[in-house]
């Protein structure tokens, strides 16, 4: 053994002491946990029609915390596309199923398709209640 190997030693277990790696903390954001993603994904799913903005809106009010980038990336990881390119116009389908009145494919819901039935009788409107108080002295 040599002067050297002690110095040597001594050097190591300075430095090993002042390391300090397991205690530094890593850099960058947090990832997004599994349960946040899954229920974004869903709820994309579930509302083609938001954007990633109103689902980071409806993320917040369920105690998610979350910035619209960070959404919009998650969507497009997943090849969810976002709003502005989806689909402009509303089908009838996509529109009586958001209402609650989803008719079976095989029974079409009613349309008119004669001209605009014109009323026969014309509606009459309730007259207007005279006042109950009368007006102070000043507006006469």
């Amino acid at each position: 053994m040599t002067p050297d190997t002690i110095l040597r030693w001594h050097r190591e277990l300075v430095a090993w002491k002042w390391e300090y790696s397991e205690r530094r903390q890593k850099l960058g954001r947090p990832p997004v946990s599994k349960k946040t993603t899954e229920l974004l994904l869903c709820m994309a799913r579930e509302n083609p029609t938001w954007g990633h903005d109103r689902l980071q809106g409806a993320l917040a009010n369920l105690g998610h915390k979350l910035a619209d980038a960070t959404v919009a990336n998650i969507l497009r990881e997943h090849g969810i596309e976002p709003a502005p390119e989806c689909r402009r116009q509303t089908t009838w389908h996509a529109f009586l199923k958001a209402l609650g009145m989803f008719w079976p494919p095989s029974v079409s819901p009613p349309l008119r398709s004669g001209p605009r039935e014109v009323l026969e009788t014309p509606v009459q409107l309730p007259a207007q209640a005279e006042p109950q108080m009368a007006p102070p002295a000043w507006v006469n």
